[in-house]
């Protein structure tokens, strides 16, 4: 395989990356949606909750707020999750655009040299 060819199917890689990051920002858009259905279920649970504590039934707002806590660990983590898969995307997307500028700055040099070797012949 010749040198271009290698570059060629390296740029060509980069950009596959790129693009499958930026359809991860994409899904995690969609994710961030259902986020706020989410936060407006807790919302609800804890007007709920406080409801039926005002109504004196005391265990079944109890049993509420367990389901509520559950509910917010699993946020809380989610939400770490999200914000560290944020950062993965974003890295792998810089990293293939800056390697596709360092192979393209090489393709350019050669296309220049080309073009000096023809202006010379010509």
């Amino acid at each position: 395989m010749k040198l271009k060819e290698i570059v060629g199917k390296q740029i060509a890689e980069n950009c596959d990356s790129i693009a499958f990051s930026h359809r991860g920002f994409e899904v995690l858009e969609d994710f961030d949606r259902y986020e706020a259905k989410e936060d407006s279920l807790k919302s609800f649970l804890r007007a709920r909750i406080q409801f039926y504590r005002m109504e004196g039934k005391i265990l079944f707002a109890h049993e509420l707020a367990v389901i509520l806590k559950k509910i917010e660990e699993i946020d809380a983590i989610q939400d770490a999750l999200e914000i560290e898969l944020k950062h993965i995307l974003r890295n792998i997307k810089n990293e293939n655009f800056l390697s596709n500028g360092l192979w393209k700055s090489q393709e350019v040099e050669g296309n220049e040299k080309k073009k000096k070797h023809l202006e010379k012949v010509w």
